[in-house]
This record gives structure tokens, sequence and C-alpha cells, in this order.
């Protein structure tokens, strides 16, 4: 950890081409997101085994420098898996599907003559879920349902940014997101770390041009 936070710093520290974070631009790309969670006792190990993905693309428009707003879709999916008995007495299982569309804030620490930058990116998603439901065995043997709902998350996310060159950068965040289904029957927290990456677009204003005069006679 000590040696990543110094490869960091010195990236931050490190003058290049001004990143495209100015007033006027655009940045497109999107994130993918992973998360792992495993549940259990020394009796009964791996009882409960959880995974998450999301695949978010996004479009964004810097209103001043180094703080842009954008849309993003959400394509979040979990499967859930729970060994023990449960509920009815067998094995539980679900595959549940999110799609979602989001709007987003996103601001930039650093100036723009950094190669390294740290991010903060929150924002607001609304959209639909399905749930597919079955368990295996029990007092009701086999069973199944499926459950559709609206739902809406809130979300925010933090991270270093290295410019690869000054249109394409990589992220690396961390990302914890509350979702809830618009009835409040219920609510799912989560935390994800994602990787990806931004095209950076536009004109840079600090890019200037040396025409050479000239020799006089």
């Amino acid at each position: 950890m000590k040696n990543l936070l110094t490869i960091f710093t010195l990236l931050f520290l490190t003058t290049v081409s001004s990143a495209q974070i100015n007033k006027g631009q655009w940045l497109v790309g999107g994130l993918a997101e992973v998360s792992y969670q495993q549940e259990g006792t020394p009796s009964t190990p791996n009882q409960i085994n959880e995974l998450d993905l999301k695949l978010s693309p996004d479009a964004g428009y810097f209103i001043i420098d180094g703080l842009a707003v954008g849309l993003r879709i959400n394509n979040f999916r979990s499967f859930y898996e729970q060994t023990v008995p449960y509920g009815y007495n067998g094995p539980y299982k679900y595959d549940l599907t999110q799609f979602t569309g989001a709007a987003f804030v996103r601001y930039y620490l650093f100036p723009n003559t950094s190669k390294g930058n740290f991010l903060v990116d929150g924002g607001y998603a609304y959209g639909f879920s399905d749930q597919y439901n079955y368990g295996f065995g029990g007092m009701y043997q086999n069973y199944s349902n499926w459950i559709s709902s609206k739902v809406q998350t809130f979300f925010i996310s933090v991270g270093p940014v290295i410019f690869v060159t000054p249109n394409i950068a990589l992220e690396m965040l961390v990302s914890y997101n509350r979702m809830n289904n618009i009835d409040k029957s219920s609510y799912q927290t989560g935390m994800f770390f994602g990787a990806g990456f931004q095209l950076h677009l536009g004109k840079n204003k600090n890019t200037q041009v040396l025409i050479k005069k000239p020799m006089q006679p």
C-alpha cells in the first residue's frame, strides 16, 4: 500500500500536457465494476455466495474547470446463492437484473497540469428491476417466482485517475451504492471496485501554438 501511494504521489507531481478537464470540454467512456461476498461459519463455510457485476457507459460535459455533469446508463446483475436451508427449508438462489438511467456530477480535485488526478463522482439513478427466485427441496419441494419492480439508486465513487494522454484517462474507483424499491419495501447496499476509461474531448485551451517569425533582412 505504501508503494502504491508513493506511485500516485509521483504521478500527481509529474507535469505533462494539460489534461482535458476544462470548461466546455466533453468526456465519454464507462466503468466496469465487480463485487463478491461470501458468508459462513466454521461448521458451514461458504453458505452464502453473492457476485455483483455492473457496466456503466456515460457521457458528460464540463460546466466549469474540473467539474462535469452528465448522464449514465447502469446495467447491473447480481447472482446470489444460499446453500443452507432458507425460507422453505431448502437451498435458495436468485438472479437479479437492473437497468437504470442516472444523472451524475463529477469533480476532479487537482489542476489539469497533473498526469495523475483524483475524482469524486456521485448521483441518482432510476429504473427497473427483475428478480427470479428459486429454491430446492424442503417442505414445499421446488419453487420459483418472478418479481418486477421500479428502483432508485444513490451512488458515490472516489478514486485515482491516470491520464495516459491528455485525452485518455484510466480510472480506478471504489463505489458505494444504495438501491431502494420505489414502494420502500426493501433496500440493498453494496461496495464495488471498478476500472474503466474515459475519453476527454474538445479543444485544449492551454495548448499553445508557436509561430516562427521570419528572419529580418
